[in-house]
């Protein structure tokens, strides 16, 4: 039982190595008096991500930037940070999309084969960038997770002072230890066909929408109006 400790032990700190956060072994059990020190060790390693990302598509790039700008308008909180996903998926389709189906899964079902990749697009400047491990740091110090069959109770005092940070919203699906930490609207992922960009966006802890991007005299011109939204 030792040795497997000891592994997993180690195994974490080689995780959090190789994933590029170094900073996060110091925080194994984040405790409040350290929340300080964190999210400023934090914010370095977003700001050096954000000096190092680019996005090598034009038309993909240009689509994050309109949906950061769109998060501007849209967010109505102001915490000290605002929280985005470090990674974005995107399905890259080969034929057309069906733009008779509002209905996101079916607007891509006959597109043909389709490969995926991960963009890590620079955040707006100031925010932070939300990872798998830093994402397991802030649950495991709030509480409400996933342990051993049972779900942790949630500790009332520690998530009240982390909104001192940034928001905090506790999702339908908490009964499976799911609380999130980023910033609404984010971007869930993105689906590209020849002729429709689709970005799915998470705009609360429970809800979500469906933004379209058409493509008109060969560009992408931004439907502001969702096509489609949904409730968990």
């Amino acid at each position: 039982m030792q040795n497997k400790s000891i592994f997993l032990v180690l195994f974490f700190a080689v995780s959090l190595a190789c994933n590029g956060q170094p900073f996060l072994k110091h925080y194994r059990t984040l405790t409040s008096d350290r929340l300080e020190e964190f999210f400023a060790e934090w914010k370095a390693y977003s700001d050096n991500v954000c000096s190092k990302n680019a996005v090598d598509d034009r038309i993909l790039a240009e689509v994050v930037k309109q949906e950061y700008a769109a998060f501007e308008r849209e967010n109505k909180t102001r915490p000290k940070f605002r929280v985005f996903p470090e990674v974005i998926t995107v399905y890259k389709y080969a034929n057309n999309a069906d733009t008779t189906s509002t209905f996101y899964d079916h607007t891509f079902e006959e597109s043909g084969r389709f490969k995926t990749q991960s963009i890590t697009p620079a955040i707006p400047r100031g925010a932070l960038c939300m990872t798998y491990f830093v994402k397991l740091t802030l649950s495991k110090y709030v509480g409400g997770v996933l342990y051993k069959g049972e779900i942790l109770p949630v500790n009332a005092g520690n998530e009240t002072k982390l909104r001192d940070y940034l928001s905090v919203g506790r999702g339908v699906r908490r009964q499976e230890g799911h609380i999130w930490f980023e910033s609404f609207p984010l971007i869930e992922e993105i689906s590209v066909a020849p002729n429709l960009i689709a970005v799915k966006r998470r705009t609360s802890s429970s809800t979500g929408n469906v933004i379209w991007y058409v493509r008109k005299d060969g560009k992408f011109k931004r439907r502001d109006k969702p096509v489609s939204s949904w409730v968990d």
